[in-house]
């Protein structure tokens, strides 16, 4: 809600309860210039891993308000909210979320006021918990999509990007764990995939971009990511580099799409075996070996992240801030323990 909206609205409430007192209106306001984050946006269901919770509190001038008492809420079951003190000189009360329930909760905030009713801040946010459990999804050669349309946050043009997974391969000549672009066609897309036991990057123009390094073929996880900077492609594998490649601008339009575990419109090209921790991100990650993370997390330049911790159902979410979750097709791909 913008918030010349949500102050006339305000303004309406108070007019309706007959109370012209200035200190209340004032009171009122405080909800509509407030504002309330959480971090991270997501949290394992454990009892432990905590997510902080922030409420500003700014009156309509945008000055922080000291002392105000607030009281968070928290949507769903097994949670634990610590609950913040008084705002201080920054106008800033924290406190902070754990869950024992793995599920999407919403989280609000009211300004409580001595002998008054409290105010709702009208800015929420939401936090998923996810599962102890760690899973993956099995790909074969008849999966069906595993996509969506009108991503958001898609890295496009000659823009860096870091495209990455933990995969464990079984074999075939051609398969693609990520897919996206903007015409449907394969002509204006990029993907992370493997050709004839090459790690490679598809170029939009029907160019494959191939690292000399063999992606395994065995029954374990392995790290991959294909990073470029503008001019060169670099690949990654278990945080090892194994080539970069020099190479002319590349061009990629804005995506409309977004596919994991398959190619575009050609046939023959689904992943054949399970994926877990998928990351395209719009900046380049690693330059020099590194140690991989066992679970990417996201930040401000993660376009799509996906754990696939769901264990069930035919979506798996986007856990960065564009939300750009995937639908399954059919056949789906099969929710496995790793």
């Amino acid at each position: 809600m913008q918030k010349p909206i949500a102050l006339m609205l305000a303004l309406c409430a108070l007019a309706a309860r007959g109370d012209d007192d200035e200190a209340l209106s004032a009171s009122l306001l405080e909800g509509v210039y407030s504002s309330l984050a959480v971090d991270p946006g997501s949290a394992t269901a454990d009892g432990a891993s905590a997510v902080a919770v922030t409420v500003t509190v700014r009156n309509v001038s945008g000055d922080p308000v000291r002392g105000r008492q607030v009281l968070l809420i928290a949507t769903g079951t097994g949670n634990t909210l610590v609950q913040p003190s008084s705002t201080g000189a920054d106008g800033i009360a924290r406190g902070t979320l754990v869950s024992t329930v793995a599920e999407t909760k919403s989280i609000s905030a009211k300004l409580l006021r001595h002998g008054r009713p409290p105010v709702l801040v009208l800015q929420t946010a939401s936090v998923r918990f996810h599962g102890l459990l760690t899973y993956a999804l099995l790909f074969n050669t008849s999966t069906g999509d595993v996509s969506r349309t009108a991503p958001s946050g898609i890295p496009s043009g000659n823009a860096p990007f870091t495209l990455e997974a933990w995969a464990q391969n079984s074999g075939g000549t051609d398969g693609h764990v990520l897919t996206y672009g903007h015409d449907d066609d394969n002509n204006d897309d990029a993907a992370l995939f493997h050709y004839q036991g090459n790690i490679c990057l598809w170029r939009a123009g029907y160019e494959d971009i191939c690292s000399s390094a063999a992606w395994p073929v065995d029954d374990l996880f392995h790290h991959v990511a294909v990073c470029w900077d503008g001019s060169t492609v670099t690949y990654f594998l278990d945080g090892k580099k194994v080539r970069s490649l020099p190479h002319t601008p590349l061009s990629y339009g804005v995506a409309n799409f977004l596919r994991l575990g398959n190619s575009v419109a050609l046939s023959g090209q689904q992943w054949n075996g399970m994926l877990d921790e998928i990351r395209i991100s719009d900046v380049v990650r690693y330059t020099t070996d590194f140690t991989p993370e066992d679970r990417f997390t996201t930040d401000a330049h993660t376009s799509a992240l996906f754990h696939f911790d769901e264990g069930t159902g035919t979506v798996a979410h986007d856990d960065s801030s564009n939300q750009n979750d995937v639908t399954f097709g059919s056949p789906p791909p099969g929710w496995v323990l790793r």
